[in-house]
C-alpha cells in the first residue's frame, strides 16, 4: 500500500498559513488603531451663545427624568474635600450638585469654552453663593488644569465636541491625583436625545479611544436609558 502524500502537504500548508494569519491579524489591529485615531481627530462644533435657549433644555424637568442626576452623583462616590473638574460645565447642571457633595473643603472647577456660558455660570455661582466653585473659561483642546489637582474629571455630553480626543485625554492624565478617575457620559447612537446621530460616538469607540490614550475601564454603569456612563483610570493605577 502506497502512503498518501496529502497529510504531509496539509501539514506544510498549515505551517505556511499560521504566520500569514498572524500577520493579517496584526495588520488588522494596526488598521483599527489608525481608524480610531483618525476618527478621534475631529469633534462636533456649534455655538452655545444663546444661553437662555440652552438653559431651558439643560435645566428642564424632562432632562431630570432621563439624566437621573442624583443617581449619577451617588454612583461617583464623591468624598468631602474632593476636587472635581466639570469640563463643559454649561449652565452648571452638575456643578451645583458637585458643590454640595465636596463641601466647604472641596473645590469644583466649572470649565467651559463658551464665553456666554461662563458669564451665565458666574452669575449662578454668585446668586447661589457656591463659594467652593471656581468658574474658568478654557480654550478648546486645553483643559488648563494643574498637575495632580483633581480627584474626578467629569465629561457629560461634551466628549463628542472635542477635537484630537486622544491627545486631549493624554493631557488630562497628569491632572489627576493618585486614585483619580475620568468620568464619561454621552449619548448612545440610537438615543432620542442628543446631537445629530452622525456626530455621536458609540460606547465602543469611546472605550477604544481611552485605551489608546493610556486608560483602562474601571466601571460601567447601566442605569441611564439614553447614555453610556463610564469610569476610567490611568493604566498604571492598581
Amino acid at each position: 500500500m502506497i502512503p498518501s502524500v496529502y497529510p504531509i502537504k496539509f501539514f506544510f500548508w498549515v505551517l505556511f498559513l499560521i504566520p500569514c494569519l498572524g500577520l493579517s491579524l496584526a495588520l488588522g489591529q494596526e488598521m483599527d488603531k489608525e481608524s480610531i485615531q483618525q476618527k478621534a481627530k475631529e469633534g462636533y462644533h456649534h455655538s452655545f451663545h444663546d444661553v437662555e435657549h440652552y438653559a431651558q433644555i439643560f435645566e428642564s424637568r424632562q432632562r431630570d427624568k432621563w439624566q437621573k442626576p442624583d443617581r449619577v452623583v451617588e454612583a461617583l462616590d464623591i468624598k468631602p474635600g474632593y476636587s472635581i473638574a466639570d469640563l463643559g460645565a454649561g449652565t452648571g447642571y452638575f456643578t451645583r450638585r458637585f458643590s454640595k457633595e465636596v463641601g466647604e473643603k472641596g473645590t469644583v472647577y466649572a470649565l467651559d469654552s463658551e464665553p456666554a456660558m461662563i458669564k451665565y455660570l458666574k452669575k449662578e455661582v454668585k446668586e447661589k453663593k457656591l463659594k467652593n466653585v471656581v468658574v474658568k473659561q478654557v480654550q478648546p483642546g486645553n483643559p488648563s488644569l494643574e498637575s495632580q489637582s483633581v480627584n474626578i474629571i467629569f465629561l457629560c455630553e461634551v466628549y463628542h465636541h472635542i477635537d484630537n480626543r486622544i491627545a486631549y485625554l493624554k493631557k488630562l492624565s497628569s491632572s489627576l491625583k493618585k486614585g483619580g478617575k475620568i468620568v464619561l457620559i454621552d449619548f448612545y447612537p440610537h438615543a432620542p436625545y442628543g446631537p445629530p446621530r452622525k456626530h455621536r460616538l458609540s460606547e465602543e469607540t469611546a472605550i477604544a479611544e481611552f485605551k489608546l490614550a493610556g486608560y483602562k475601564l474601571l466601571k460601567k454603569h447601566g442605569f441611564l436609558p439614553y447614555q453610556y456612563f463610564l469610569e476610567f483610570v490611568p493604566k498604571n493605577e492598581p
